[in-house]
């Protein structure tokens, strides 16, 4: 597949995230070899591992939707920006529902074969969102 034919694999991919019907597409976008960088803090997870973060996300902030904010692709692999916006009303990496209404900027690099996600690298505002859900104090806030 070619950069455009890439680019449109992952702005499909992102409009099954947004689908609250259909998230199980999203999942269908990853190869069952992939490897995903960044969403665990002790290694790449695996298919299953892509699966139990997604779904502990989508429980955890429902409404949840992605924006691509920018896109740039070379060879088999795009890089991409999205904004990330939900509610947080179940339990996410230890944090009980808040009722929060976050943003979170997201970095991804997707690398790709046939439409499908085999390896990627993720870097998620974590900070950013831990301190929108109170979870830990802004940096630089008094104690």
């Amino acid at each position: 597949m070619g950069i455009d034919e890439n680019k449109a694999a992952v702005k499909e991919a992102i409009v099954d995230f947004n689908d609250r019907e259909n998230r199980e597409r999203y999942l269908e976008r990853h190869d069952p070899s992939v490897a995903a960088h960044g969403l665990a803090p002790d290694g790449a997870l695996d298919f299953d591992g892509v699966r139990g973060f997604y779904e502990t996300l989508w429980a955890a902030f429902p409404d949840v939707e992605a924006t691509i904010e920018d896109m740039i692709a070379e060879g088999d692999e795009v890089a991409f920006r999205v904004t990330v916006r939900g509610t947080h009303e179940g339990e996410f990496m230890g944090v009980p529902a808040t009722g929060t209404k976050i943003t979170m900027a997201v970095q991804n690099i997707y690398r790709l074969r046939d439409g499908k996600v085999i390896e990627r690298w993720s870097n998620p505002d974590m900070l950013g969102m831990m301190t929108q859900l109170g979870a830990i104090p802004a940096p630089g806030a008094a104690a």
